[in-house]
């Protein structure tokens, strides 16, 4: 049995393994458990973040005049990036 500190990789097909074929009691629980609440808070991190940049680039096209003449095709690029990488992996959550 590997475990989970030595390779996780492997440590993960293991646990997926267990789980498809109902045998509950070779999971190995707590880190299993653990890597859920992980993976969770860096999918809220993540959300935070594209919302932030979303909004940053919103409001310099919105009011940096003095910038709009060079920055507002890049801004406006970035823009559409964020809201599809929002939709791609938070639209579901979102809607």
């Amino acid at each position: 049995m590997t475990t989970y500190s030595s390779d996780y990789y492997t440590w993960t097909k293991e646990q997926v393994k267990r789980l498809k074929l109902k045998q509950f009691e070779q999971v190995d629980w707590d880190n299993l458990i653990e890597e859920i609440e992980d993976w969770g808070k860096s999918r809220e991190n993540a959300l935070e973040s594209y919302l932030e940049r979303l909004l940053d680039h919103l409001l310099k096209l919105a009011y940096w005049d003095s910038e709009k003449e060079y920055c507002t095709r890049g801004w406006k690029a970035e823009i559409r990036n964020f809201r599809a990488q929002i939709k791609k992996y938070y639209g579901k959550i979102l809607l």
